[in-house]
C-alpha cells in the first residue's frame, strides 16, 4: 500500500512563456468581433465579462472554438484532462501570469523505499490582467504546452540541460510548437491583426503558404549577447542553430531569451529535485538506524550514489 500522504514530494515545472512579441498595440482598429450578433470589446479584461471565473472562461473557449486550430487544440485539450480525472474548465484557471504549471509527484510505500510511483498532473493560467484578444492568444498556446508537451522525469540520471533545452525549445508541444498554434490562430480569428501587427510573419513561408517549424527553431535560438553563457552550460555541437543574433523571443518569465530562460528553469528544476532527495536520504538513514533493513541500506547506496552524480 503507498502512503502518499507520508511521503509526497513534488516537483512544479513552469512554462512561464508567454510572448511580448506577438502583440504589442494599445491601440487598435479592429476592436470589435461579432458573436452571436452581440458586438465584443476584446480590449476588455477577458474577467471582467462575467461575475465567475468558470462563466469568463466558457466565454473565451467558446471563441477560441471559432478557429479551425482552435478546435484542434480544445479537442484535445478536453481528452488530456479527462484521462487526469477533471473537465477541462477545472484545468484551465486565472492566475498571476500565463502559465502551464506541471507537478510531478513521487510516492514511496513505507514497507519498501525502492518502490516508487511517479504522477504528475498539470493546470493552465491565464493571466488575469490580460485583455481579452491577448488572453484568448495565451490560453492557445499554453494548452499546447498541457496536451503537447513530453513528460520528462527530472530524478534520472539522462535528465540533462542540453536535452530540456532542446525539448523546452523545438521538443513536441515545447515554444517554438506553442508559438505556431497561437500565430494560426491569430491569424483565423483576427486576420487584420495579424497582417497589420504581429512578429508571426517571421515564422511564416509565403511560398508554401504555411507557418515553418524550421524557421521558428532558427529564430528561437538567438541568443544575442548571451552566446557565451550557452556555450558554459551546453555543447555547441548539439544546437546548430543557436547564434549570437538579436534575440526575436524573450521569456517573460525570466526576461531573457528562450534559451537561457531554459537554462535557468532547468537549474531551478535541477535544485528542487536536489533539496528532496536530500531530505529522503536523511529519512532512510532514520529509518536504517531503527530497522537495520537491507532493502532501506541499498536504497540508501543507490541515492547517495545518485546524488552524487546529480547534486555535486
Amino acid at each position: 500500500m503507498i502512503f502518499a500522504d507520508l511521503y509526497l514530494m513534488k516537483v512544479s515545472v513552469f512554462f512561464l512563456f508567454l510572448f511580448y512579441s506577438l502583440t504589442t498595440q494599445a491601440f487598435m482598429k479592429e476592436r470589435v468581433l461579432h458573436i452571436e450578433s452581440k458586438p465584443m470589446d476584446f480590449n476588455k479584461k477577458w474577467v471582467r465579462f462575467f461575475n465567475n471565473d468558470q462563466d469568463n472562461i466558457k466565454h473565451m473557449i467558446k471563441i477560441l472554438f471559432r478557429s479551425p486550430t482552435g478546435r484542434k487544440i480544445i479537442s484535445n485539450a478536453k481528452e488530456k484532462a479527462n484521462e487526469m480525472g477533471m473537465s477541462l474548465l477545472e484545468v484551465i484557471r486565472p492566475g498571476e501570469s500565463s502559465i502551464t504549471d506541471t507537478t510531478l509527484i513521487r510516492k514511496f510505500s513505507p514497507s519498501n523505499p525502492t518502490d516508487v510511483i511517479y504522477e504528475s498532473r498539470s493546470f493552465v493560467y491565464i493571466d488575469k490582467d490580460l485583455k481579452l484578444y491577448d488572453a484568448i492568444l495565451d490560453m492557445a498556446h499554453e494548452l499546447t504546452h498541457f496536451t503537447e508537451r513530453e513528460p520528462f522525469n527530472p530524478y534520472t540520471l539522462n535528465f540533462r540541460v542540453g536535452d530540456f533545452v532542446k525539448s523546452t525549445i523545438e521538443g513536441k508541444g515545447g515554444e517554438v510548437d506553442a508559438y505556431l498554434v497561437e500565430c494560426a490562430v491569430l491569424r483565423e480569428l483576427f486576420p487584420s491583426r495579424f497582417n497589420r501587427e504581429s512578429n508571426c510573419f517571421k515564422v511564416y513561408n509565403e511560398r508554401a503558404s504555411r507557418f515553418s517549424k524550421a524557421e521558428g527553431i532558427r529564430k528561437f535560438y538567438r541568443v544575442g549577447e548571451y552566446i557565451d553563457d550557452m556555450h558554459k552550460h551546453i555543447s555547441t555541437r548539439e544546437f546548430a542553430f543557436l547564434s549570437d543574433n538579436e534575440p526575436v523571443f524573450i521569456s517573460s518569465a525570466y526576461g531573457l531569451p528562450y534559451p537561457i530562460a531554459a537554462i535557468k528553469e532547468y537549474q531551478t528544476i535541477m535544485s528542487k529535485v536536489c533539496r528532496n532527495d536530500r531530505k529522503r536520504i536523511q529519512l532512510l538513514k532514520e529509518q536504517l538506524s531503527s530497522t537495520r533493513r537491507d532493502t532501506n541500506y541499498r536504497t540508501l547506496q543507490s541515492l547517495t550514489q545518485s546524488l552524487s552524480q546529480r547534486c555535486p
